[in-house]
């Protein structure tokens, strides 16, 4: 019988805060304890590869790191949308702004979209990894242009999550009606 799931038979909270992360206690008769090893999973492994083991206070990670995941976050956006978008043109022969063709890009945007939701975990440790760099975006417009850090992040989040991810969906979607031969505007 696992411990936590029994107020009853929690250990002491000093105890349960000095435990390490795989290992979870298991209780048995009253005569005895035991602690079982747990496997830790893989996002876990990727996790103690980034932190060094250590753990992570998402508040200290501050607002570069969601400034990037807001910019990954558009990424796998514009990739969903143009390969549906290709697929979709493909498929009919006609553009998703076709009248009638929302259905089939709708059904098809979907199907992407719930495929790379998989791939969350894989954006947060992408947005910890592109972190420096916003700040460093910040830090460099703050100075460059004498802007207070609200004022540095504004501009950054502009320029970069919706200037930058604008231009990536323009490219996207002009790459896709060009791979499928099919004009981007109805006729």
């Amino acid at each position: 019988f696992v411990s936590f799931l029994s107020p009853s038979l929690d250990p002491s909270e000093e105890y349960l805060e000095n435990l390490p992360s795989n290992e979870i206690v298991v209780e048995g008769d009253e005569e005895s304890s035991a602690i079982e090893k747990k496997k830790p999973s893989f996002f876990s492994k990727l996790k103690s590869l980034y932190t060094g083991g250590k753990k992570v206070d998402l508040k200290s990670l501050g607002t570069n790191v969601l400034l990037a995941y807001g910019f990954v976050s558009n990424v796998f956006g514009v990739i969903s949308l143009s390969c549906s978008w290709y697929i979709t043109s493909r498929k009919t022969g006609l553009s998703p702004l076709a009248p009638g063709q929302w259905k089939t890009f709708g059904t098809v945007y979907t199907g992407f979209y719930v495929a790379l939701s998989i791939m969350r975990p894989f954006r947060f440790v992408m947005a910890m990894t592109l972190g420096p760099f916003w700040d460093r975006a910040i830090d460099t417009c703050q100075e460059k242009f004498k802007f207070s850090k609200a004022q540095a992040i504004g501009t950054v989040l502009f320029f970069v999550n919706f200037c930058g991810s604008l231009a990536l969906l323009t490219v996207g979607v002009l790459g896709a009606s060009a791979l499928s031969g099919v004009p981007i505007w109805a006729k």
